[in-house]
């Protein structure tokens, strides 16, 4: 029960990101994304909400500035969006992986 729970929170998380692309045309976003702009991005999510995607925007992410925070860290924009819409991350996600 558990587990189709978060399964259902993932996929509703999923759908309003999906969205919120959608809507990325017309908003100027730069072409390196801050974290708060990739937050942005993804629907105003929250830092939890983030740790989902975190290591699915892994090969998006690029490392601008001292420390290991988040906000030393910036994400190709063009990467993010190519790595959500990418059918197969709805997958891994429904599996928990």
């Amino acid at each position: 029960m558990f587990e189709e729970m978060i399964e259902n929170l993932r996929t509703s998380i999923r759908a309003t990101v999906l969205e919120t692309v959608q809507d990325i045309v017309v908003e100027n976003f730069p072409e390196l994304l801050s974290y708060s702009d990739l937050k942005k991005l993804l629907g105003g999510i929250d830092d939890t909400t983030f740790g989902f995607y975190e290591s699915m925007l892994e090969p998006a992410k690029s490392k601008c500035g001292k420390g290991t925070t988040r906000k030393s860290f910036k994400w190709s924009k063009a990467l993010v969006i190519k790595i959500i819409n990418d059918p197969r991350n709805l997958q891994l996600q429904r599996r928990g992986k």
